[in-house]
C-alpha cells in the first residue's frame, strides 16, 4: 500500500530467494493505485498504470507460481463523483491487470457502495473530511469486509 507499485524489481533477487526459502507467503495481498487516481487525466495514463501493475504482478507471479495474489482496487475519493473522473478508468485497468496476471481482484470501491460512495463513509465517520483516506473506524470496517469475503469465499470451497 501507499507506493507506485513500481518497487519490487528494485529488491534484490537474494532478498526474494530468502523469502522463497525461509518464509514463504500463504497469500500475497497487494494495494495499488489510489495515490496515482489524482493525476489521471486520460485512459492512456490509466493503461500504463494497468501495464505497470501487470508487470509486478507477473514478476510476482514468477517468483511464487502457486501463492494466491489478491489485489484490492483503489476506493472510492472525493465528495463528488466528478472529482477524480480518471478512477473509473484506473479501477477498470487494475481490474484486467489483475485478473490477467493470475490475481484476484477485490474491488473496494464497490464494497464501498459504488460511486460516489465516499460522502456516506465520511458521514458515517469511517473517512477523513478529505474524501480520500479512510479513519481507523473505516479501516476496520473495510478489514472486516474483506475478511467476511475471503472467509464466504473460503467456505464456498471447502466441501
Amino acid at each position: 500500500r501507499g507506493s507506485s507499485g513500481t518497487l519490487f524489481e528494485d529488491i534484490p533477487k537474494t532478498d526474494w530467494d530468502a523469502l522463497v526459502n525461509f518464509h514463504p507467503p500463504a497469500m500475497i495481498l497487494l494495494q495499488f493505485g489510489g495515490n496515482s487516481v489524482p493525476g489521471v487525466e486520460t485512459r492512456a495514463q490509466a493503461r500504463w498504470i494497468g501495464q505497470r501493475m501487470r508487470t509486478n504482478l507477473l514478476f510476482l507471479r514468477s517468483i511464487f507460481p502457486k501463492v494466491p495474489i489478491l489485489f484490492i482496487g483503489p476506493s472510492d475519493m472525493g465528495q463528488h463523483e466528478t472529482d477524480y473522473p480518471g478512477l473509473s478508468w484506473v479501477i477498470d485497468e487494475l481490474t484486467a491487470a489483475a485478473l490477467e496476471s493470475g490475481a484476484l481482484y477485490w474491488d473496494l470501491r464497490s464494497v464501498m457502495g459504488g460511486s460516489g460512495s465516499m460522502r456516506e463513509w465520511v458521514d458515517k465517520g469511517w473517512a477523513s473530511e478529505d474524501h480520500i483516506h479512510f479513519t481507523r473506524k473505516g479501516a476496520s470496517e473495510v478489514a472486516k469486509r474483506l475478511e467476511t469475503a475471503i472467509h464466504l469465499e473460503w467456505e464456498s470451497m471447502t466441501p
